[in-house]
């Protein structure tokens, strides 16, 4: 199998003529990506990300394509120019003529999605000859695409790519083949959804909310005014708050809970420290507080979460 970043690269080209699997470690997890060659100058990747940063495929074939995204799970931001972040959800799809510049960068940490790759300068006559036989143009569609643009999933699409994933790894490459085309066929033969009206952020409000993510974590024992990073980095609470939730998808008080109630979890399974001391680490002064909140969040008591940790260990 393989795992370097210049095989993962080497795999997006046009010119794989058989499922490619490529895995890569990074600081803070792994990704790992499937090729499936669906035509001579069409491609599409699986992108299964347990990782916050992964970079771009740097290749002249990006020049002159058409890259369609579908997230299954998970965030994405990627750069649509020099200056400007956009942002891809769960159920969203995204239409680009070019790679994103920079790296992609996920906010939890976890990303499931589609993208197909379509490269029209490299098109064979089987590609043209199959294309004309199920009425596509994609160049037609390629100039129909004039920038990068981000959209609800229309359900008819959704269901396409749902489809495929539920037979992931199990489905013949004749089938992953025909769902690509069903794709295609859709957007080649219907208007353009409209754009989402998610936030585009400049790079310096995106690298204003990531710092301010990494100060409220830093300690989650304490907890940090968002007014007071704001007054230090000159900007309005509001702003940053807005920042924020433009590149994790919820507000601040959402985020820091879904953060404590998972250092809650890795703590009562991999310490012996009392509830009460994970409590206070965990930024709860009050144990039966923390413990409500820990119930509300995994369905079960903490000490029971602890013990069903371990019996299911031995």
């Amino acid at each position: 199998m393989k795992t370097s970043r210049t095989a993962k690269i080497a795999a997006i080209t046009p010119f794989v003529t058989e499922v490619v699997h490529t895995r890569q470690t990074t600081v803070d997890g792994y990704y790992e990506v499937t090729i499936y060659p669906i035509l001579p100058g069409i491609l599409l990747a699986f992108n299964d990300v347990h990782t916050t940063t992964v970079p771009t495929a740097a290749s002249h074939f990006f020049d002159d394509c058409l890259i369609l995204n579908y997230c299954l799970d998970g965030r994405c931001e990627f750069c649509v120019s020099n200056d400007n972040y956009g942002y891809v959800d769960s159920g969203m799809s995204s239409m680009a003529a070019r790679m994103a510049q920079g790296d992609f960068y996920y906010p939890s940490g976890l990303y499931a999605g589609y993208e197909i790759y379509i490269f029209p300068p490299l098109f064979t006559g089987e590609t043209e000859k199959t294309l004309a036989l199920f009425g596509l143009d994609l160049r037609a569609l390629r100039r129909r695409c004039q920038r990068s643009s981000a959209y609800a999933t229309p359900r008819e699409l959704q269901l396409i790519w749902e489809e495929l994933y539920r037979s992931e790894g199990a489905a013949p490459l004749g089938t992953v083949r025909l769902q690509v085309l069903r794709a295609l066929h859709y957007l080649d033969t219907h208007a353009l959804p409209p754009q989402s009206g998610c936030q585009y952020l400049t790079r310096t409000q995106s690298l204003l909310a990531k710092r301010l993510e990494e100060e409220l974590t830093q300690d989650l024992s304490r907890h940090l005014a968002v007014r007071k990073v704001a007054e230090r980095y000159g900007v309005s609470e509001t702003s940053l708050k807005n920042y924020f939730c433009a590149v994790y998808g919820v507000n601040v008080s959402t985020y820091l809970g879904e953060v404590r109630m998972k250092l809650a979890a890795q703590l009562l399974t991999g310490t012996t420290q009392s509830i009460a001391a994970i409590a206070r680490q965990c930024g709860y002064v009050n144990q039966g507080r923390f413990a409500g909140v820990f119930y509300e969040r995994y369905h079960v008591k903490p000490m029971d979460y602890r013990r069903a940790s371990r019996l299911a260990g031995e």
